[in-house]
């Protein structure tokens, strides 16, 4: 344990200003301030408060030195940019999370619909030309062949519908045709 002896306010740091035609003469590390018309005044105006202070402190018993501001770090410009600075990157972590969770249950379910409208795998490479070769295959069987009513069904039908077209597509065939050359002479 300490005692009022390991506590001596005579070491600690004395600081001096002149405010408004006063002197301030005070130890800032345990908040004890006192004024007068010079220097001198204020210093033996501080003396008499330390004595005082070192007085109360024996009488009460103390045997822990009181807290001093030494230890507490002063509060700087940059402390409060690099909370700021801290607090930012924790949202944006938080922020770059969330939108990576919703874009990946979004391509979740924007492959289920794509794999319900093809209505099979979405593969590439191999299995492309596989499954490929096995429609051909099936296609050119000749078990899977169209009876010949139905091929002539179908094909009628495909004759209405031509004629039904004709008309508007024969409006469209300028648009597929080469530009007219200009006219020669001019």
């Amino acid at each position: 344990m300490a005692t009022i002896d390991n506590f001596n306010v005579d070491k600690l740091d004395i600081v001096i200003r002149h405010a408004d035609g006063k002197v301030v003469a005070g130890v800032p590390q345990i908040a004890l301030y006192a004024t007068g018309s010079s220097v001198a005044a204020a210093l033996e105006n501080l003396e008499r408060k330390k004595t005082v202070l070192k007085e109360d402190i024996a009488a009460a018993g103390v045997l822990d030195p009181l807290p001093s501001a030494v230890g507490a770090p002063a509060m700087s410009v940059t402390d409060g940019v690099g909370r700021f600075a801290l607090k930012s990157a924790i949202v944006a972590v938080m922020v770059l999370l969330v939108l990576g969770l919703a874009g990946a249950l979004l391509a979740k379910r924007i492959e289920a619909t794509a794999r319900g409208v093809v209505s099979a795998d979405l593969r590439g490479g191999r299995q492309v030309w596989i499954n490929l070769e096995n429609s051909l295959e099936r296609m050119a069987d000749p078990s899977n062949e169209m009876s010949e009513e139905r091929k002539q069904k179908l094909l009628s039908n495909i004759r209405v519908v031509v004629n039904r077209l004709r008309p508007f597509v024969a409006e469209f065939a300028p648009l597929f045709a080469p530009p007219a050359p200009p006219p020669a002479g001019r």
